[in-house]
């Protein structure tokens, strides 16, 4: 593996450029240019060891806080913006951040941001109630269909007006927005809020549902976004951060294949990767300075998961909302990530042991690496 070049792409992504910054266009409604926010050095470069090494500790740390931050702060700006557009054409919604910035398990510096819109006065309830005298009629005489339809007609005439010099894509379950004065990409999703027996008794926000429109549908797709949030946040305290730190990797792991590769390996989404991660078990009891050890662990799980069919058809995303492997693209896409970790752990020994004739990866079980990269 060329780490030069691994570390070089790494060290691209995880810098956060302002790209408000680089021209002159401003949205006349929204902000002011911005300034660059280019963070060149991260201390995963600082480390004495292997360019392997260093390749493999930044691609699991975390992007750093002010470049999350200002992710964040981008996709509430532009939330704010539609809400308030929209509360003048008497629609009443919410914001709420949800996606990988949500979970910190992104990987870039200037992140996607999944922002949802969700109408605030009329929701879906399962039947039947929990408590009878808990909700009440809606004042709405529209449908609910027809409520998102009319959000997410008027959000598509809104962000336009809002943003003028942003670059607007109306996807069949969001619209996407880049460039302007927007410093990272924000994705605007229209939804309405799914109220499920589960949530009715605990009242817990990781309960509650949600359910998307689908433009191409005319229909709503449900999701539970906060339980998944909320299963793999459990999971990754339980692990020492393991969790999240796995799914970087392998989200970088792919983000670095050529583009022949990646369409493959892109068979696992993000989504995927994560449930995963989240699957893998106490292979991911690894102390926090030996983390290089996931490497092996990952590998070694999916080379498990390739010979057990069975096992890996049973496995579900950690929201429970459907399998991992429920297409036929998902296994090619395991066995190319797997053969790119093992290169991985092959390199990596290699380059620890130069004069060794024979390759032992399980150095990488041993090897010691400082934590605070991870912090």
């Amino acid at each position: 593996m060329d780490f030069n070049r691994r570390l070089n792409s790494l060290r691209q992504r995880r810098a956060f450029t302002d790209s408000a910054s680089t021209g002159v266009a401003l949205d006349s409604v929204n902000g002011s240019l911005s300034k660059s926010l280019n963070e060149s050095f991260e201390s995963y470069e600082g480390l004495k060891e292997s360019t392997g090494i260093k390749y493999v500790v930044g691609a699991m740390a975390p992007v750093s806080k002010r470049g999350t931050e200002i992710s964040k702060s981008e996709g509430q700006r532009v939330a704010n913006s539609l809400i308030k557009s929209l509360e003048t054409r008497n629609e009443n919604v919410t914001s709420v951040l949800q996606g990988s910035v949500a979970l910190n398990i992104h990987i870039k510096g200037a992140s996607d941001v999944d922002m949802l819109i969700v109408e605030r006065d009329t929701l879906f309830v399962e039947r039947p109630h929990v408590r009878s005298t808990a909700y009440v009629a809606a004042s709405d005489s529209r449908s609910l269909l027809q409520i998102i339809k009319d959000i997410r007609k008027k959000s598509e005439i809104i962000l336009p007006e809002n943003f003028p010099a942003a670059n607007i894509v109306n996807n069949d379950k969001s619209i996407a927005m880049d460039g302007g004065s927007l410093r990272v990409p924000v994705d605007i999703v229209p939804a309405v809020w799914f109220d499920g027996i589960d949530y009715q008794r605990t009242r817990s926000q990781a309960d509650r549902g949600i359910k998307i429109f689908s433009k191409s549908d005319d229909a709503f797709i449900t999701n539970f976004p906060f339980k998944h949030i909320e299963e793999v946040n459990l999971k990754d305290s339980r692990y020492s951060g393991n969790v999240k730190c796995v799914i970087r990797l392998l989200k970088t792991l792919v983000s670095d294949m050529d583009e022949t590769d990646k369409k493959i390996g892109k068979g696992l989404s993000s989504y995927d990767l994560t449930a995963l991660a989240f699957h893998m078990g106490d292979r991911l009891n690894v102390p926090v300075y030996q983390r290089v050890a996931l490497v092996l662990r990952v590998e070694d799980f999916f080379t498990f998961l390739i010979g057990a069919p069975e096992y890996r058809n049973s496995l579900s995303v950690p929201n429970g909302t459907r399998k991992i492997f429920d297409t036929p693209a998902r296994l090619p896409a395991l066995v190319l990530i797997r053969n790119e970790l093992r290169e991985l752990s092959l390199s990596i020994a290699k380059e620890i042991e130069p004069w060794n004739t024979t390759i032992d990866t399980s150095i990488l079980e041993r090897r010691i690496v400082a934590d605070t990269v991870f912090d």
